[in-house]
């Protein structure tokens, strides 16, 4: 396997990777995602909301501990090294998402992680430390830092569904449209906003999720 760069990325930017994945690799890794057991459900927003105008899609959660794990965190770790450098731990949660986008399913504009949806830390005098909500203190205070999504759905087996990204560069919005290559690896800055347009036809598969660090300061 060879690591093609789509293009040159920059820590304003997103990477995109050719990862040449072979066709009956990608098909195993889809009948292992889709195995008898697994309960699919409706998407929702961050914090377990749900709106179907905003986001419409199905997803699986899955633990990170098999090879496509550790195959997508070699890419992660090579981009934050080469342009990040970026103070990151691991996977959400140690788990990702796949998911499935059904014709007519979306997601519109949004970030992954931002200040609205970040956990305010109250004074608590009694124990002279600063404490948000328990399982975000406990947890070091984690946010996303990098996000990510793996195309597993050849750009001809389905229309629209396109991943954009709103990307600054240097100044300047510029929404960038993600490769459709089988295999292909789009890794960019949660702060970024991007969406899926709708799908006009057929079904767009892909696993996303996202690397999260200490709280910036």
């Amino acid at each position: 396997m060879t690591n093609n760069k789509v293009n040159p990325p920059t820590a304003r930017n997103m990477a995109c990777f050719h990862t040449n994945l072979p066709l009956e690799i990608i098909n195993s890794v889809i009948e292992e995602l889709e195995r008898p057991g697994l309960n699919f459900q409706k998407a929702g927003l961050i914090g377990g909301n749900m709106n179907d105008s905003i986001r419409n899609c199905e997803f699986v959660q899955l633990q990170t501990y098999n090879w496509i794990g550790g195959f997508i965190w070699h890419y992660l770790s090579t981009i934050n090294r080469d342009n990040y450098l970026y103070d990151i731990t691991s996977f959400e949660q140690e788990s990702f998402q796949y998911l499935v986008y059904k014709e007519g399913d979306f997601y519109t504009w949004h970030v992954d992680q931002g200040l609205e949806v970040m956990f305010h830390p109250k004074a608590d005098r009694r124990i002279g430390i600063s404490t948000g909500q328990h399982d975000v203190f406990f947890s070091g205070e984690q946010v996303r830092k990098l996000s990510f999504s793996l195309q597993l759905t050849s750009p001809e087996e389905y229309t629209g569904g396109d991943l954009q990204i709103l990307t600054f560069e240097p100044t300047y919005p510029t929404v960038r449209t993600a490769p459709k290559g089988l295999g292909s690896l789009v890794i960019f800055d949660s702060r970024l906003p991007h969406r899926v347009t709708k799908v006009k036809s057929g079904t767009r598969k892909a696993i996303v999720g996202w690397v999260v660090g200490p709280r910036w300061k």
